[in-house]
């Protein structure tokens, strides 16, 4: 009989003890964030995309201190009240039930409008593939588009395309075709190793962006500019505070040639001395 009685509380006392991610998951989250579609914000399956395990850190002080990721969807209002276990918790909860599960492709929340004639160059926030959510694209003349990355402050890759609708309520923007250049160096300068660079912002000249930015006391400027005619993109850095010597890691996947007007240009290594790296322009020539 006792035994009986034991078995019957079974249910009752796995409920007693859920699991932590999922209870704090119920809690918090579920009013905007469903499984595998997106509702008010993106689904488990695209948050344990953009966070998988070995960024749990990362999830974790996005959560305390939230942006503006996606600019159609509303912004997340800081979880710091959470404490930094819950929302482990909940990381490891995420990537539970998401394993082997698709992200659910629907009609958009809202009814979509004509996209408008923008001129170009077009600079804007948008969620693309392979680079941190933190992510700007520049669509140009000439059906060609970059993806800068702010988080990692470099130019990620280049693709086909002109077009300047880049977000849905839903995904992760498809680029139409696979990019025809990528830049693959794990380090782009080579005094950056071991270091977080911080994002200042960008300012336009001739609608062409000068992005911003530092890596411990070196502050950067690089314009990123692309000629259609002759298929070049060209990279004006000016640097102030530039260590002594340095090297720029140039490795690439795809077409292109690199030159430069400053340093010494070795296979895909460019060393620069102080003096030179005060203002100096990186060339790609597409064929």
């Amino acid at each position: 009989m006792t035994r009986i009685f034991l078995l019957s509380l079974i249910p009752y006392l796995s409920f007693a003890n859920p699991d932590p991610g999922e209870a704090a998951y119920q809690t918090n989250c579920i009013a905007c964030h469903q499984l595998d579609f997106t509702s008010v914000g993106p689904s488990l399956v695209n948050i344990a995309k953009v966070y998988p395990k070995e960024k749990k850190a990362e999830f974790i002080q996005w959560a305390i201190k939230p942006g503006k990721k996606n600019p159609l969807l509303i912004e997340m209002p800081s979880m710091a009240h959470m404490g930094e276990e819950n929302l482990a918790h909940i990381h490891d909860y995420l990537l539970k039930v998401t394993k082997g599960v698709k992200h659910k492709k629907g009609k958009d929340q809202f009814q979509p409008v004509p996209e408008p004639k923008r001129d170009l160059p077009y600079v804007r926030y948008a969620f693309l593939p392979e680079s941190s959510p933190a992510s700007f694209a520049i669509i140009y003349e000439g059906e060609t588009s970059a993806c800068w990355d702010t988080e990692a402050c470099r130019l990620r890759y280049l693709w086909k395309s002109g077009q300047t609708r880049l977000v849905t309520h839903r995904d992760v923007y498809d680029l139409p075709a696979p990019p025809f250049h990528i830049e693959t160096s794990p380090v782009f300068w080579s005094f950056a190793a071991g270091k977080r660079p911080r994002y200042h912002g960008f300012n336009l000249i001739q609608r062409q962006p000068e992005f911003h930015y530092q890596i411990a006391d070196v502050e950067i400027r690089e314009l990123v500019i692309w000629k259609p005619a002759s298929k070049t993109l060209l990279r004006r850095f000016k640097i102030t505070n530039p260590p002594a010597s340095f090297q720029i890691h140039l490795a690439k996947q795809g077409a292109g040639t690199f030159s430069t007007d400053k340093g010494t240009l070795d296979s895909s290594t460019l060393s620069l001395h102080a003096e030179q790296a005060r203002e100096f322009t990186i060339t790609l020539s597409f064929p």
